[in-house]
């Protein structure tokens, strides 16, 4: 059967990047929808391979937490899950408000299955362009903190991402981190260096105008000149490993409802 799928694949084409020849071969892929299927707890075990203990005591006291966006394709969010499953670690996925009710369902049956894996009360409506995904991940922040959700570094994911890396991997990687945090920047991209003008020309960015700090003294600071303080606007990517300190710092102190209102009301 797979080989029918693909024995008129000329992959040289698909690899050296052929538009037109990728556009036609698309029209005749599968495409696999999210079907009723059992969530049954027993059913979803039975048909993967949850860990069920930590398997090294390195990684039991190196808990890693994850934050995921997702909408739709259920079955893989599932296999991913499981391939990539520790006991120790804290699985949150926040759910896009467009999802289909029988999608958030199906999340929430997952989710009752296993003590460390959430799925957020409040819910936002996400979009390729950015909006909607700081709110998002932010949900999932508020629940990972809780003082009984004990781990080290939060990744921060987008719904078809994979991970590479194995938990034992991930765990020296962010040991040698150190406690930085680990988040990529574009200025290069045209498209988005207007964006960001585009943005600092329509709000005001100083931190008195966001009241960014719930303690409104640190919102009156000024710099060297006098200056009102305020922020500088870069294009970063999605996924981002954040230590513990700065995701507790990002949720207990900053006030971050007026500066997310602002990046969501932009439209390119």
């Amino acid at each position: 059967m797979q080989e029918d799928l693909i024995k008129d694949l000329d992959c040289k084409r698909i690899l050296n990047n052929d538009i037109e020849y990728i556009k036609e071969k698309s029209k005749k892929r599968l495409i696999y929808k999210d079907i009723k299927i059992s969530n049954k707890c027993e059913d979803i075990r039975s048909k993967n391979n949850f860990l069920e203990k930590p398997l090294s005591e390195a990684e039991n006291e190196f808990p890693i937490a994850y934050a995921k966006i997702v909408y739709k394709d259920y079955r893989f969010l599932e296999a991913e899950l499981a391939t990539n499953y520790h006991p120790q670690n804290w699985y949150c996925f926040a759910v896009d408000s467009k999802a289909s009710e029988n999608f958030y369902q199906t999340i929430l049956s997952l989710a009752n299955c296993f003590k460390n894996v959430i799925v957020p009360k409040e819910r936002f409506s996400v979009d390729s362009a950015g909006h909607g995904m700081g709110k998002a991940h932010l949900s999932c922040f508020k629940e990972l903190i809780k003082k009984e959700r004990k781990w080290e570094y939060v990744i921060t994911l987008q719904n078809h991402d994979v991970q590479i890396k194995t938990n034992e991997e991930l765990v020296q990687i962010f040991k040698w981190l150190e406690g930085a945090c680990d988040a990529e920047f574009e200025f290069r991209n045209y498209g988005q260096r207007e964006r960001i003008e585009g943005l600092r020309k329509k709000f005001h960015w100083m931190f008195n105008c966001l009241h960014i700090f719930k303690n409104e003294s640190y919102n009156k600071r000024v710099d060297e000149n006098g200056e009102q303080l305020k922020l500088k606007l870069a294009k970063g990517y999605v996924q981002t490993s954040l230590a513990r300190p700065f995701v507790d710092f990002i949720v207990n102190k900053l006030n971050l409802k007026k500066m997310l209102f602002y990046l969501d009301s932009w439209s390119c």
